[in-house]
């Protein structure tokens, strides 16, 4: 798993997982399924805003969490023995990246706001 800004990665190693099946599985929301499958493995970008993504916030942390299903159907029957692999991230509101300091706080009119400050490096 990799939490990126953009999304959460989640990639299930098939040697790992040797019965899970790409088609089998989706996130919460069943539309939102896989998005792209290999020979090695079968991974799934997790939206924030999407696909029944959770997000939680506390004073010093935002946490994104969804899950991956597997929804095992035989003969058209759906069993009640889906695996679960619940999958989360959570991200400092306040953290440095390289030479970037990115503050996250909260704001009445549109729910947050960012701020950037720069600072030169020593190199």
């Amino acid at each position: 798993m990799t939490c990126s800004p953009q999304y959460i990665i989640a990639e299930f190693r098939k040697s790992y997982y040797p019965d899970l099946e790409a088609s089998e599985m989706h996130l919460k929301d069943p539309s939102c399924s896989v998005e792209s499958e290999n020979a090695t493995y079968i991974t799934f970008h997790i939206p924030f805003r999407n696909c029944s993504t959770v997000r939680i916030q506390t004073p010093d942390h935002l946490e994104y969490s969804n899950d991956v299903i597997r929804r095992i159907t035989q003969g058209g029957i759906t069993f009640k023995m889906d695996m679960n692999f619940p999958i989360t991230c959570r991200y400092d509101r306040n953290a440095t990246l390289n030479d970037l300091d990115i503050e996250v706080e909260e704001e009445e009119e549109t729910g947050m706001s960012v701020t950037l400050s720069f600072y030169e490096s020593a190199n």
